[in-house]
């Protein structure tokens, strides 16, 4: 008798709870009353619910050009309660590649250095990085600056183990978010010797990312923050990539046969 008393008061609780929401209901016959659905075109997985300055965002695989299957890009909505909701504009639209399931990462610290208002510096490393960091810079969708520096430590197929400062930088890095892009780190001298200079201007934050790693080689101790791809010890060139100042402009990365 219990069960069927709690049982009608919660049926009856569903039933007020439905009749405040006279009004609000769709007027579409086939769109979904309670759970979000965009205003028009394809639409499948939600990814990414978030709560943010006082709203719910919820981001789902979209596409915005049709009602078929594909260029999937992320759209956006938000909510206060949950039950209305505010479609708005993509917010990763499909670029090179389509944009499938994910999260999002409330970074109120920036500790990625990246989503500041600031503006992140890049700080690309001439001359191996300039493919790297060019492919790279054309995807980042926020206000953001780069920079080329050069620095040498190469002659032949071994690290001279010294290094050069050929550019400087122009630019004050004093509470700016730093992240410097490196072609390849295998003994990490390079970096491991300038980057007291960098942090002697006392930036806000500052990040490595760097396309290849040996770890194998590596001597000196270098931060990496972002590593696209660990590699054996062994001399590669390509993709920006030299060998006695040969080879940068091939599209793909080769390991040098002995």
């Amino acid at each position: 008798m219990k069960n069927l008393h709690s049982s009608i008061v919660l049926l009856f609780s569903l039933v007020l709870f439905a009749a405040s929401l006279k009004g609000q209901e769709s007027t579409e016959q086939w769109r979904p009353t309670f759970h979000f659905s965009p205003k028009k075109n394809w639409t499948n997985d939600p990814n990414g619910l978030i709560y943010f300055n006082g709203y719910y965002h919820l981001f789902f695989q979209h596409n915005p050009l049709g009602s078929q299957w594909g260029n999937m890009s992320w759209g956006h909505a938000k909510s206060k309660d949950l039950l209305h909701w505010e479609e708005l504009p993509v917010a990763i639209p499909k670029d090179s590649a389509y944009i499938f399931s994910g999260c999002v990462v409330l970074d109120k610290d920036h500790v990625s250095g990246l989503g500041d208002p600031k503006k992140p510096l890049f700080i690309a490393v001439l001359n191996g990085s300039f493919m790297f960091a060019s492919d790279l810079f054309k995807s980042v969708s926020i206000e953001a600056e780069i920079c080329f520096i050069k620095l040498a430590s190469y002659k032949g197929t071994t690290s001279t183990g010294q290094v050069i400062t050929a550019i400087g930088l122009d630019i004050d890095l004093t509470n700016r978010h730093i992240i410097v892009l490196e072609d390849i780190i295998d003994t990490g001298k390079t970096l491991h010797t300038f980057l007291p200079q960098l942090h002697n201007q006392q930036p806000a934050s500052l990040k490595i990312g760097v396309l290849l790693h040996k770890p194998d080689a590596t001597v000196f101790e270098v931060p990496i923050d972002y590593c696209c791809f660990s590699i054996p010890n062994k001399f590669v060139l390509g993709y920006g990539l030299d060998y006695d100042g040969y080879g940068r402009n091939s599209r793909d990365i080769y390991k040098l046969v002995e």
